[in-house]
């Protein structure tokens, strides 16, 4: 075989190989969920695991489940002595955006944690219940320019007029994602005003 052949031959070998190995993945990651799904029960026997890794990835993988079989025990973890649990908990609940973890999420705004709260903002944003308003009023005071920024995000996505005071008080924010943040969330309110 001369050497111009050989090389088009290896090519494509490489390229017959690099197609069956996205197979793979693809086929593994839609059976790792299908496995998953099946057995929502023992992840979330995982959320009160010894090992905080496990509670952290079962939390994870509960949220890209979406079932909500898994919200109520995803609200109880989000008392977890772990931050890194509770911030996986709070995405997870995000990523569900079911309304019965509003009280919880709207409790977690006030965590020790940064990126708790942070996502616990992001949930109510999606969620978009009426409940969280004041609260994410406040959370605009909150001294982490991304909590502040999830909370204005947050208001703008549920669009109660009682938050467009509070939102352009933080206009003049010293943090400029921030002001970027509370003028997209202003913006949205155009789309309701007569």
């Amino acid at each position: 075989m001369r050497p111009k052949h050989k090389a088009i031959f290896i090519l494509k070998i490489i390229s017959l190989l690099s197609v069956f190995f996205f197979y793979s993945c693809v086929t593994a990651k839609i059976e790792s969920k299908e496995y998953y799904t099946k057995n929502v029960d023992q992840l979330i026997k995982y959320l009160k695991d010894g090992d905080s890794n496990i509670r952290k990835y079962a939390a994870m993988t509960l949220g890209n489940i979406k079932d909500p079989k898994a919200v109520e025990p995803l609200m109880a973890a989000l008392k977890d002595e772990n931050n890194n649990v509770r911030r996986n908990v709070a995405a997870a609940l995000w990523d569900i955006k079911d309304p019965r973890a509003v009280p919880s999420l709207i409790e977690s705004l006030k965590d020790e944690d940064n990126n708790v709260r942070r996502n616990a903002a992001g949930a109510l944003g999606e969620i978009k219940d009426l409940r969280a308003v004041e609260p994410l009023i406040e959370t605009l005071k909150d001294g982490d320019n991304r909590v502040r920024g999830n909370a204005a995000a947050a208001l703008g996505n549920i669009k109660d007029f009682r938050a467009i005071e509070p939102l352009t008080t933080i206009l003049n924010d010293e943090d400029s994602n921030v002001r970027g943040d509370v003028e997209q969330a202003l913006n949205k309110f155009k789309t309701v005003l007569p």
